[in-house]
């Protein structure tokens, strides 16, 4: 289908990164973590700067004002990368990489720079101009040519390196790092929501008061020990927090609040009793000058929709942030509660727009409730994906023939889900995370009782045990047993493919789970 352009010289921002303009900026915290997950391990992101790796194991460091940029140029941006995936697509067409030539090299430029064969891609003429000039070189107020001249012969250069020359022609650069701040972007809009998520959340962030980002309600889910608790706690670390946890017999009376006995002077009565509801819902009326945070975790381990009640429609909500309905209060004695409580005399409620609510969720897990669709929707999904990069420090202590052998624990963990995964078709979202185990229980050197029954009794239950583990270790208890006394407990096929042991000894490995402690 032909696609509208846009003239990136009439939407480009009336902005340069110069030295006297980077004024100071923090990245948020959700920011910084959604940026790290998304961008993956090349980047780290802390308060006022960020890096990313680049060639020969170098590091490019940036302030942390470029998130920032990255936003104002989002239009921009987003239309140059428009025009780059469409010419990646003609490239593509034409070179292909296994067999790069002249010939098909000079065959692209010619269809770019005389505008020949483009009509079937664009909604009309002024679209291919733009295009045509855009790659041939022949606006250079936008970016340089997508083709060099290198010994005499036409080279046509990546998409990335393009859309990087097309992002820094339209700004100033102060240092030398600079140069790679089209490449940042570029990966951004590479990340499908990514820009969207920034955009919206410095948005909110820009006014000091915690209060002013607005209310949202965000489900964390993904494999067993990923840190989905843990992301939560870095995303409302120093801000106020009301926690409560889901299981099978929560009801609906239990989070918002019910009518519970008391003993006055003696005299049996009846009061409301809050529950983490009612509780966070009055402390963000008393508070409109912060951000409280509702977390919910193992939300599916109860009938979620069920549990919330009324309270389901004020999942919807405004731009922002508070809810786009009000309900009638569930009881009368929650409304005079919350009247006493807040001096707020108001007949109908709804979530105001500095209270969130967070919740985790592990999908894979045994005895948990489905979440249906109408309840899902109202929630942002944050998958927190397995990183062994990012696993707690630790050593580990393999007996296979030849006698003991020391693994670092991300090295093993990787190994592992990749053998459940080929050999064991296991799903994703039942493989192990990288916080599975704790730097407490790495010190010990040995895989934890926790991990070898998940894999034994959840994942292995009805099959292939053997696969993985020794055939010779028949129940749970002989395997834990063999395991209390660093015998050979995996597969000789499993240990044939775990690759080379860490050249290290259990003293090395007890100073880096000090340092480990020391740094935490």
């Amino acid at each position: 289908m032909p696609i509208n352009f846009f003239d990136l010289d009439a939407i480009r921002p009336d902005i340069t990164l110069s030295d006297e303009n980077l004024t100071d900026f923090k990245i948020p915290q959700i920011i910084k973590n959604k940026l790290e997950t998304k961008l993956g391990e090349d980047y780290k992101f802390n308060d006022y700067t960020f890096s990313k790796k680049i060639k020969g194991n170098n590091t490019a460091l940036f302030p942390s004002q470029y998130v920032n940029y990255a936003r104002i140029y989002k239009p921009y941006a987003e239309s140059l990368y428009t025009y780059i995936k469409l010419y990646e697509k003609i490239r593509n067409d034409i070179i292909k990489e296994a067999n790069e030539t002249n010939q098909n090299i000079d065959e692209l430029y010619e269809i770019i720079s005389n505008n020949n064969s483009l009509s079937s891609h664009f909604a009309n003429d002024k679209d291919i101009l733009l295009f045509s000039n855009l790659f041939s070189g022949k606006n250079n107020s936008i970016t340089k040519s997508a083709f060099n001249i290198k010994s005499g012969k036409l080279i046509a250069r990546s998409t990335e390196d393009v859309f990087s020359s097309g992002v820094l022609s339209a700004i100033n650069t102060p240092n030398n790092n600079a140069q790679y701040f089209g490449v940042f972007i570029f990966d951004i809009c590479e990340a499908g929501d990514l820009y969207e998520f920034i955009s919206d959340e410095i948005h909110y962030s820009s006014n000091t008061s915690p209060a002013s980002v607005r209310g949202k309600n965000i489900l964390y889910y993904g494999a067993p020990g990923t840190g989905k608790s843990y992301q939560i706690d870095q995303n409302t670390k120093d801000q106020e927090t009301v926690r409560t946890v889901f299981h099978p017999d929560t009801q609906n009376s239990d989070f918002v609040g019910t009518l519970k006995p008391a003993n006055d002077n003696g005299t049996l009565s009846y009061r409301f009793s809050p529950g983490p509801f009612a509780k966070a819902l009055a402390k963000a009326k008393l508070n409109p000058d912060k951000h409280i945070y509702l977390i919910i975790e193992e939300l599916n381990r109860a009938p979620a929709a069920a549990v919330f009640g009324e309270i389901f429609l004020l999942l919807d909500r405004k731009s922002d942030g508070s809810s786009s309905y009000e309900i009638d209060f569930p009881s009368e004695e929650f409304q005079n509660w919350y009247k006493e409580k807040t001096g707020d005399n108001a007949e109908k409620f709804g979530l105001p727009e500095n209270l969130s609510i967070y919740a985790t969720m592990n999908s894979a897990d045994q005895g948990v409730f489905p979440l249906d669709t109408a309840f899902r929707r109202r929630w942002l999904s944050e998958y927190i994906a397995i990183t062994p990069s990012k696993a707690p420090n630790g050593i580990i202590k393999i007996q296979r023939e030849g006698g003991e052998k020391y693994y670092k624990w991300s090295n093993f963990l990787a190994h592992l889900n990749d053998y459940l995964i080929k050999q064991l078709k296991i799903d994703e979202d039942r493989l192990i995370g990288h916080r599975f185990m704790s730097d407490y229980e790495l010190k010990k050197e040995k895989l934890s009782g926790k991990l070898l029954i998940y894999l034994w009794d959840d994942l292995l239950r009805h099959h292939k045990r053997d696969v993985l583990f020794n055939s010779a270790y028949q129940t749970y208890g002989s395997l834990h047993e063999a395991n209390e006394y660093t015998q050979q407990i995996f597969s000789k096929d499993f240990l044939d493919e775990l690759g080379p042991e860490l050249q290290t000894t259990s003293s090395d490995s007890d100073e880096e789970n000090a340092l480990e402690i020391s740094n935490s």
